[in-house]
């Protein structure tokens, strides 16, 4: 029976302030003290014994004396199993108390632990000492030299009670403050407690839980409420043959499967009575728990970070952890990493405990050496904690509170691990937006460090958009502008929205696109960078319509009488095309004729004066003229042979 189970998630712990009381430093010291103390540890417990403490109600872990109980140590928690409280408690009041510094301990296989590292493990008995099984505590009260004891254990068949014990039968046993010789017989049977009217009714307690797997230990504790038992029988296997015959018992099972625990109870009357546990264990293999620390020897108000990351689970995966930084038994929930500063001086165990997906468990542990000592006070601030990128930070260490000279101050500005900027006052900037801790390191005149951190928020700078237009701009001309000047001083630009008028659409880093209407146009450009900022800048240009150019291609020869084809297809329109084409054909000031390539049959010979008007879409117009000579055939055809002649 523990005080704690092993998979039970503790209530916060609070803060381990008690120290070691003054007496049982006296203790250590004076033989006649650590006699003192020991006869008082066995005086109050049985004491407590004499109070007939038990459950109220039967069964609940609780009563109004069990809660002074708990009171001795710290996080203690309310309706788990006492015996531990009980023995904290004790030891507690008679001036030594148990812990790493006097703060109590809830679980047993801490209590060993803690007097194997402190010396006081033992394996021979002696009044005022514990009392340990797998998963229970007791006080004990007399040794006897044929090998047994009494005990005085709390949570035993849920009260406080005298057990009788062989020496052979515990774990081992924690010397608390020294005693006096092993005792003589006083009787051949020392007696149990033996409470009268009560039957006998056996319980079976299994620690962690009913459920194991292959190659685990399980734990296991009678219990009952008459406190009359005196032979305890188990089976683990249901081979019907006993396997152990202690109050405290523990078995591990090579092969999965459900098991059926028996165990079978006897008074001093004979009288018998049997009680079945159901437990099944799992072919799932347990997870391998690996613990590293920064540093096993630190000083007060160094920081010990902690890594069980190389914990491995092999046929699942590791979905919890939990840490145990100074050895009491208080488990906090965390991650695979963890980190602890410590106050006080002294030896500390810190331990992880790992559950794997299908709930099994398994610890690591180191130990800590916390020496006393005024280390360097390691303060920083920063003219401010949010800038924008490319902005000058300055931060400054405050030295006023180390007990010894700074000599060092040693920054890590980019969070890299990198102690690369130097000074009591350094200045720096960041080039790129995100969350930044700014690390100082101070070392003093002895060589000791300490470190602190400030959180830094660097904002993203918006990018700056910028458009280059085309080098002319006509109207129905493709134009493209081009957004490639565009930047972004801490990062990049990733998007270029577009706007011609109606609206900002997606597109690239150019645009192409053609205006058809004169008069003032704006082109926008909204640009994003790779944080998200946007930016905007625009282009205003003004379109005129340019006027089209009229050209005249004159039929020739011009005979008279022959049917004449004009043609202006050698006009043209710079920003558009010819709409219309009107002509003059017979020289009388009026046009009188369309079509890009008119006929007209002139009946006299002679010289006349052509003239062509072209208007574009816009309504621009353009006029030309050109000189046509009309000739008789028969001139044409006498001159065509001279023509021939001529160089």
């Amino acid at each position: 029976m523990t005080a704690l189970r092993r998979g039970a998630v503790l209530a916060v712990t609070v803060g381990l302030s008690l120290l070691l009381c003054a007496s049982f430093a006296g203790a250590r010291s004076h033989p006649r003290a650590r006699a003192a103390i020991a006869h008082s540890i066995v005086r109050d417990a049985q004491v407590e014994l004499g109070r007939h403490v038990r459950e109220v109600p039967d069964g609940s872990n609780n009563s109004r004396a069990i809660a002074r109980y708990r009171g001795a140590t710290v996080g203690a928690m309310r309706g788990a199993p006492w015996c531990a409280y009980f023995v904290s408690y004790i030891a507690k009041k008679a001036g030594a108390p148990i812990g790493w510094h006097g703060e109590g301990m809830g679980y047993v296989p801490y209590i060993r632990d803690w007097a194997r590292r402190t010396g006081r493990w033992s394996r021979t008995p002696k009044p005022s000492y514990l009392i340990t099984f797998p998963q229970h505590v007791g006080i004990v009260e007399h040794v006897y030299s044929n090998h047994t004891l009494t005990s005085i254990e709390g949570n035993t068949s849920n009260a406080v009670l005298r057990r009788y014990h062989r020496w052979n039968e515990a774990v081992g046993y924690v010397k608390l403050a020294t005693g006096g010789a092993i005792e003589a017989p006083a009787a051949p049977h020392p007696q149990t407690t033996t409470v009268k009217g009560q039957k006998l009714v056996p319980r079976i307690k299994v620690y962690p839980n009913a459920d194991a797997s292959i190659g685990e230990r399980l734990d296991f504790s009678a219990q009952d409420s008459s406190g009359n038992i005196t032979k305890y029988s188990w089976d683990f296997d249901g081979d019907r043959r006993w396997d152990s015959h202690s109050p405290n018992a523990s078995h591990t099972w090579t092969r999965a499967g459900t098991f059926t625990v028996k165990l079978q109870v006897s008074d001093a009357a004979h009288h018998t009575k049997s009680a079945t546990a159901k437990v099944t264990v799992h072919a799932n293999q347990p997870p391998a728990a690996a613990l590293g620390l920064s540093s096993s020897s630190v000083h007060v108000g160094d920081q010990v970070r902690m890594d069980a990351s190389g914990s491995r689970d092999p046929d699942g995966r590791i979905t919890k952890y939990e840490w145990d930084y100074t050895g009491d038994g208080a488990y906090q929930p965390g991650s695979s990493r963890a980190s602890h500063t410590y106050t006080q001086a002294g030896t500390y165990v810190v331990r992880v405990r790992v559950t794997d997906d299908a709930g099994n468990t398994a610890e690591a542990e180191q130990q800590v050496t916390v020496a006393a000592y005024a280390p360097p006070v390691a303060a920083a601030s920063c003219d401010r904690t949010s800038v924008t990128s490319g902005q000058t930070l300055r931060c400054t260490s405050d030295d006023s509170h180390s007990p010894y000279r700074v000599r060092n101050h040693d920054w890590d500005v980019q969070s890299d691990g990198q102690y690369d900027v130097h000074g009591t006052t350094v200045a720096f900037h960041y080039s790129r937006p995100g969350s930044y801790i700014v690390h100082l390191r101070v070392t003093d005149v002895n060589g000791n460090s300490a470190d602190t951190e400030v959180d830094v928020q660097v904002n993203d700078v918006a990018p700056v958009a910028r458009i280059t237009p085309p080098a002319t701009r006509k109207l129905n001309t493709p134009l493209t502008f081009d957004g490639g000047a565009s930047s972004d001083s801490d990062g990049s630009v990733t998007g270029y929205e577009w706007d011609t008028g109606s609206g900002y659409q997606a597109g690239g880093r150019t645009l192409t696109t053609t205006f058809t209407t004169t008069g003032s146009h704006t082109v926008r450009l909204r640009v994003t960078d790779d944080g998200g900022l946007t930016a905007v800048t625009s282009y205003t240009f003004t379109l005129s319509n340019q006027a089209p150019t009229a050209r005249i291609t004159l039929p020739s020869p011009a005979a008279v009488g022959t049917p004449l084809t004009f043609s202006g297809s050698g006009s043209s329109d710079p920003d558009g095309t010819i709409a219309r084409y009107d002509w003059d054909l017979d020289g009388n000031g009026s046009y009188e004729t369309t079509g890009v390539s008119p006929t007209f049959t002139y009946s006299a010979t002679g010289q006349y004066t052509i003239k062509l008007k072209v208007t574009d879409g816009l309504g621009a117009t353009a006029i030309t003229r050109a000189t046509l000579v009309v000739s008789d055939p028969i001139n044409l055809k006498l001159l065509a042979p001279l023509s021939l002649l001529l160089p």
